[in-house]
């Protein structure tokens, strides 16, 4: 027998599947217990069984003293409940080095596996004692050497969890994001939301209960997440097909004890399934006693010492939700994660009648705010235009997604949106006319916005945005690559150089409320600088790919599909978003010596601007193909290359 057996260094790709009865179609019990027998297995088990899970553990047995062991698996092994007795055998009893994370998932062209949707993460440990170690989070599939950084050790994850020992994962985390998640639970005194207002799964499983649901129209809908938006109920969910409870038979197979009768009081309900890239993860709202809640919804009812309106306001904060998804690696708003939201214990020392009136004169403050909101209509920043319209090139009352991205539909020259040489200026550039960015320019004659030049309509403000935009864009070619990067200053001061002579009070500044673009809600306002920051790291990194000349064809039509639908998606700024769009990719062709090309779909070629509406709405799912097979088109590439 060796002094110290086992391999000098394991390394691999593990399968992810499930080890489950509908997975496998055969009872996986014996599986089960076998795996609970053997003593180095066991931190994997718990749970559902992964076979991610089993593979490490068998991995880690198999490593001799100081060896060395690296994986890359889901992303769940960094924070999901599931997994934390093996996560917790890698933090104390092993020196993990190296963490780095790929949360990316729904671009398949950056992605680290194209086919597959999901998070994943490699990490690096040797066989020694537990140390510090290194967490990085990249933005899409390749490892960035100046992603932010983490410097984790197994006492300051304690401290930051101590019930399930997450490893923070969050896409453009830094060190101050950790110590600030950090001084939340030192201020917190380690309270959390469990010890007040404990969440619960729904009380009908619509898989356990099947015997007391129909889908006909009998009896009690059923309400799912799906009913459920932020401080609002939808009477109509725009997803799944509705259920119905036999109210009677239900109760009468539980006791009053149990959670079937919480449906007699006001509860919390938020989904327990919200989109790892959704807006919004914690969405949460008030639903009314005598509703029964479905297992795809989790709820709060009877908190103790606090006003459950109060705890409402919590989960929906930007505080909470920017806590949760420190640590959150999936599609689901788990009971246990909203259990472990940090929470001050609140001693009052207002007296109580004092606090009672206050609280009244806020209600009346709140009440007569709405009703001015209501008088002056529009409360809902929607748009008048159509919604195809507005999706095309339009530009809504708060700022819109604009199609038209070349001044070619009014007969301007397309050179404006390309370089013929970098040594001098193009000959018509001082000629170059945006004039109205529709396609039916009629349908904006209504519209008005205050300027320094009064309140003018968008037909009457054309020609002043054009030459302003001419102005920058011209000015764009005296600038060498170096001068072209992509960053969030440069992109606000391409609006605010070309738009602050008529609106200098917010031109070059994110918009400061949310909108709504036809059918499409872009970002909350609030997300805006995070999201504009990642954007702009994302597409640099891209870009950097780019050096030799001429680009890779693939490379460079990805990197310019992604700035155009990333961009139009995100919807920074209050107005001309899609001006600041065309003024971008004009630099991006200017950054790379391009030829000029058509940006704008042929306004009589009714499927060419399908084409582009339909690649718009992809773009706004963080698909970029169909935007790159315009690309393709646009720089006159066969198609697939």
């Amino acid at each position: 027998m060796k002094n110290n057996p086992g391999f000098d260094c394991v390394v691999g790709n593990p399968p992810y599947d499930v080890l489950s009865e509908l997975e496998q179609n055969m009872d996986i019990q014996p599986e089960k217990e076998f795996f609970k027998t053997i003593e180095f297995y066991i931190p994997a088990t718990g749970g559902k069984l992964n076979f991610y899970r089993l593979f490490c553990a068998l991995s880690l047995s198999l490593l001799k003293k100081e060896g060395m062991h690296g994986f890359i698996v889901p992303m769940a092994l960094l924070a999901d409940k599931q997994a934390k007795t093996l996560r917790e055998f890698i933090l104390k009893e092993h020196c993990l080095k190296k963490v780095d994370a790929f949360p990316q998932k729904d671009d398949p062209a950056n992605r680290v596996f194209h086919d597959a949707k999901l998070s994943t993460c490699i990490y690096i440990l040797s066989r020694t004692e537990p140390a510090l170690f290194n967490v990085r989070i990249h933005p899409g599939k390749e490892i960035v050497e100046t992603s932010d950084s983490l410097f984790l050790d197994l006492t300051l994850i304690e401290e930051f969890d101590s019930e399930n020992l997450s490893i923070p994962s969050y896409p453009d985390m830094t060190t101050g994001d950790f110590k600030l998640a950090l001084k939340l639970k030192r201020v917190s005194n380690g309270n959390t939301l469990k010890q007040f207002a404990p969440s619960q799964q729904g009380e009908v499983n619509l898989t356990s209960h099947s015997e007391y649901i129909t889908n006909e129209e009998k009896g009690q809908i059923i309400l799912r997440g799906a009913h459920l938006n932020r401080y609002e109920f939808q009477e109509k969910p725009k997803q799944g097909t509705p259920m119905y409870l036999d109210v009677k038979k239900f109760l009468d197979a539980y006791g009053k004890d149990t959670k079937a009768y919480d449906h007699k009081y006001n509860r919390i309900g938020y989904q327990r399934g919200a989109a790892i890239d959704n807006w919004r993860r914690i969405i949460a709202t008030i639903v009314e006693k005598d509703n029964f809640c479905s297992d795809t919804i989790n709820y709060i009812v009877n908190p103790k010492k606090f006003n459950l309106f109060a705890v409402l306001a919590l989960l929906n904060s930007s505080l909470w939700e920017w806590r949760f998804r420190l640590t959150s690696t999936n599609n689901h708003v788990n009971a246990y994660e909203i259990d472990s939201m940090p929470i001050p214990f609140i001693s009052f020392t207002t007296p109580e009648k004092d606090r009672k009136e206050r609280f009244r004169k806020a209600i009346e403050l709140y009440e007569s705010y709405m009703v001015e909101l209501e008088q002056k209509g529009n409360a809902n920043e929607k748009t008048e235009a159509s919604a195809e319209h507005n999706r095309a090139v339009g530009e809504p009352v708060a700022g819109g997604k604009e199609g038209k991205v070349s001044g070619e539909h009014t007969g301007a020259s397309a050179r404006i949106h390309g370089v013929r040489g970098r040594t001098r200026k193009p000959d018509d550039v001082e000629g170059v006319y945006e004039e109205s960015e529709e396609y039916n320019p009629s349908s904006r004659s209504t519209r008005y916005i205050e300027s320094t030049l009064g309140i003018k309509s968008y037909s009457e403000l054309a020609p002043y945005l054009a030459k302003e935009v001419e102005r920058v864009m011209a000015s764009l070619l005296d600038k060498s690559p170096d001068e072209l990067k992509i960053t969030p200053d440069f992109i606000c001061g391409l609006h605010k150089d070309a738009f602050e002579g008529l609106f200098p009070s917010w031109a070059g500044g994110y918009r400061d409320r949310n909108v709504k673009v036809g059918d499409y809600e872009p970002p909350p306002y609030y997300e805006v600088p995070v999201l504009m920051r990642g954007f702009c790291d994302d597409l640099e990194f891209r870009l950097s790919s780019l050096a030799a000349k001429p680009p890779a064809p693939a490379k460079l039509i990805e990197a310019l599909a992604f700035a155009e639908g990333r961009l139009l998606s995100i919807h920074p700024f209050r107005d001309f978003n899609g001006r600041v769009t065309r003024m971008l990719l004009f630099s991006l062709l200017c950054r790379f010596d391009m030829p000029p090309v058509k940006l704008v779909p042929d306004e009589q070629d009714s499927s060419e601007t399908n084409e582009y509406l339909n690649a718009l709405a992809e773009a706004d799912r963080m698909d970029w193909q169909p935007l790159m097979e315009i690309w393709r088109k646009r720089l006159g590439l066969e198609e697939g290359k």
